[in-house]
């Protein structure tokens, strides 16, 4: 699925009036979306021994996460996520066998929420079971990167609407401090401190207005659209210069069109600022109208 008609085609109902009126006060709704997991288990780097122990672990996690409540469905719209795991080590127990694994999570809607980690170490007894709140080296590990694309999500959904589910990743390193397993969760924490910091709130509030400009888009609400859109530029001009050259190299010609679209060329003059460099390509864009 095309990440630019994410919301035209994931939305499955209108928003209430009352929030489209407060355009730039109020998020787009409030809570959570349904958890569509995709589960795939490598095995072919251990012993068949250690492939015959796993033997249908992908089914297990599969039902796991679809059963856990990730929040309410008051959007709407499916949140689709591959868990991918790659085995890379085995030893034997008892008690418990150990293993060694690559994990990869990612929203299949959003090439910016994906994640590699491959510092992961864990044991697994016989007739194994996943358990709601009971910290797992395994499960866990899953559980956090899945709160972390939850997080990013609500920060396009609603202006750093993310912190909830941010703090339950934060919940997550905390309780794997009194686990045996602890390899790689200094650099998880990382990860997210590097995520909620100040440094990053201007990216995410752009993240938001962004997001939030295109649903108004694809809803043909140009007036909301071109609202929004202006404080995308505002956020664009502020966000350091790799952010800002990252998102224009996925979405220089959109954000181009749409502002065209709505019946904001002044502020494709102030993109034009912004990214002098595709100068040409933006008069180009407002000859044809903004035609896609």
């Amino acid at each position: 699925m095309k990440q630019n008609h994410y919301y035209k085609i994931r939305l499955k109902s209108v928003l209430p009036m009352a929030l489209l009126l407060s355009v730039l006060l109020a998020p787009l709704g409030a809570f959570g979306q349904r958890l569509i997991p995709e589960v795939q288990v490598n095995v072919d780097q251990v012993p068949q021994e250690a492939q015959a122990k796993l033997e249908g672990l992908d089914m297990k996690l599969q039902d796991y996460l679809e059963r856990k409540r990730w929040g309410s469905n008051e959007y709407r719209y499916d949140l689709n996520v591959r868990v991918s795991i790659y085995f890379t080590d085995y030893i034997p127990g008892p008690p418990e066998d150990k293993f060694k694994a690559s994990l990869i999570v990612t929203n299949l809607m959003d090439a910016n929420a994906h994640f590699e980690d491959r510092r992961w170490d864990f044991s697994l007894a016989a007739g194994y079971q996943f358990r709601e709140n009971e910290y797992s080296p395994l499960i866990s590990m899953i559980e956090f990167y899945i709160w972390m694309v939850y997080g990013i999500e609500y920060d396009k959904l609603e202006k750093l609407g993310g912190r909830r589910y941010l703090d339950k990743a934060r919940d997550v390193i905390l309780q794997s401090n009194r686990s045996f397993f602890v390899y790689g969760w200094d650099k998880r924490n990382d990860l997210l401190r590097d995520y909620i910091s100040t440094d990053n709130t201007i990216p995410r509030e752009m993240s938001f207005f962004w997001s939030t400009g295109r649903y108004f888009y694809e809803k043909n609400d140009y007036p909301k659209a071109k609202d929004y859109l202006y404080y995308t530029l505002v956020k664009l001009e502020k966000v350091p210069v790799g952010v800002q050259n990252k998102f224009l190299e996925s979405n220089y010609q959109e954000l181009g069109e749409m502002l065209v679209r709505v019946g904001y060329a002044n502020g494709l003059k102030k993109l034009k600022r912004i990214d002098p460099g595709r100068a040409s390509e933006y008069n180009r864009i407002l000859t044809e109208g903004g035609k896609p």
